[in-house]
């Protein structure tokens, strides 16, 4: 689904061919708002796919749409996702879904933005029940299927408080799992956007703010406790990690009932982390690997660490600069973020690149290292051995912005920053080809075919 048209299109990942079959959504509409009129358009921020491959979405006024890829063809389809009555009149512009998952039983789960009702819908029959609203927020932001056969959704307006709710296919019951942080008093996630569940039962929420938590609610370590809501952010950075949680007996909300618990784990042993701003890479052996840095410094520094599952321990295993010989502090330019994605290659090392900290290149020139920034490095790190090599500056004085490890080819496949260069790094030769420039974009992919992606000006 395109933005700000509203376009419904097909890909062919094999051919390159794009079907456009045009506008889900009617044009964005004059609002009157007190500074004069604005144009209006709230698109569907998810698409759901069934069983049999056919593709569902909303159109106006939250009516449900199909798309069948055998026959090529997209429909209008008569259910309407649930709303409140007497409201009827914002719906065009706003009654959207945002949030579809495909669950275990072959139903299709959704979350509307207006009000945040959820809802199931049977792809066979045509379907459509409200299951009810579980909060009295708007919008449930995301949906996912745990383990345990229960929905998960993340609930809450974009000004609000995030809850963690569940609604169980088997019982038709609904739980509020309560706000998200380790008591309303010191910290609560505000802004959750984005969800995943691990075969293991844990439920991985992202936070959506300026330094942002990974949080992770385990069911079974709930059951442990009695029951209620348990989440436990692994890595968090240490400004919310200054007030330990209390006790359970002691962790009230206002309302008197009990609220979630989190467990930190703070980066020790390196002093100045304060974002985790690529990747977090979860290695074949189960344990969990994040790159930080700080990268507001200018002459800063990144790290990497790993957090094993099974020992609740993480740890610091590479301080990047002690590998690359650039300490922070020192008067070059830092290599304050680890902006790439944190990878696992066929070999079983850790990949990963460095970019500048600070505050980019228009403060360049003000720093005292006599040509300005050396450049990103590659690096990779053996869990096997502990041992952490440079592998040198793959394009001199532009930073490393994105990568993809090719285990196969034994490359390593990357994008740079500010310049936007696209370059191949051979792991067995450490030569570099610089293919050019292919304008901005945050990340690489490649496909199973081999073929990597990356976008340029303009979503191309």
């Amino acid at each position: 689904l395109s933005y700000p048209g509203g376009h419904f299109f097909a890909w062919n990942l094999l051919t390159g061919a794009v079907q456009d079959h045009g506008p889900t959504v009617s044009p964005p509409q004059p609002i009157r708002e007190p500074k004069g009129s604005v144009q209006l358009r709230y698109l569907p921020r998810a698409l759901a796919v069934d069983g049999r491959g056919r593709v569902y979405g909303t159109r106006d006024h939250g009516f449900l749409w199909r798309y069948d890829p055998q026959t090529g063809k997209a429909e209008p389809l008569p259910p309407q996702i649930p709303g409140a009555r007497g409201r009827e009149g914002d719906w065009l512009y706003n009654h959207v879904a945002d949030a579809f998952c495909l669950g275990k039983d072959g139903l299709i789960y959704g979350g509307t933005a207006a009000d945040g009702y959820l809802f199931s819908f049977d792809p066979e029959s045509g379907r459509l029940v409200n299951l009810g609203k579980p909060v009295r927020e708007s919008r449930l932001r995301s949906l996912v299927q745990g383990a345990d056969g229960r929905i998960y959704a993340l609930a809450g307006e974009e000004n609000g408080m995030a809850h963690l709710v569940t609604y169980d296919p088997q019982t038709r019951g609904m739980e509020d799992l309560g706000a998200i942080g380790p008591d309303v008093w010191s910290w609560t996630v505000y802004r959750a956007g984005a969800m995943a569940a691990h075969p293991s039962g844990r439920i991985f929420i992202g936070e959506a703010e300026r330094l942002s938590a990974l949080v992770v609610y385990d069911p079974a370590e709930a059951a442990r406790q009695g029951g209620g809501n348990r989440q436990v952010v692994v890595a968090a950075p240490e400004e919310k990690a200054a007030k330990a949680p209390a006790p359970l007996s002691q962790v009230k909300t206002p309302e008197g009932g009990a609220a979630a618990l989190f467990r930190y784990k703070v980066f020790d042993g390196w002093e100045g982390a304060d974002s985790i701003w690529g990747d977090l890479c979860v290695a074949r052996d189960g344990r969990v690997y994040v790159g930080v840095g700080n990268h507001l410094a200018v002459g800063g520094n990144s790290a990497l660490y790993c957090y094993d599952p099974r020992t609740d321990e993480l740890k610091l295993v590479a301080d990047i600069g002690q590998v690359i010989g650039q300490f922070q502090g020192s008067k070059a330019v830092g290599q304050g973020k680890i902006h790439t994605r944190v990878m696992e290659g066929s070999d079983g090392r850790i990949y990963g690149g460095t970019m500048m900290g600070g505050h980019y290149t228009y403060r360049l020139a003000d720093y005292a290292h006599p040509r300005g920034y050396p450049g990103g490095h590659l690096w990779a790190y053996d869990p096997a051995t502990g041992q952490t090599q440079d592998l040198g500056i793959p394009v001199p004085r532009e930073a490393v912005y994105s990568i993809w490890v090719d285990g196969r080819r034994n490359k390593i496949y990357g994008q740079t920053f500010h310049h936007h260069l696209f370059f191949v790094y051979d792991l067995e030769t450490r030569k570099v080809e610089v293919k050019g420039n292919v304008g901005v974009g945050e990340d690489v992919y490649m496909d199973t075919l081999g073929m990597v992606y990356t976008n340029g000006p303009w979503g191309n």
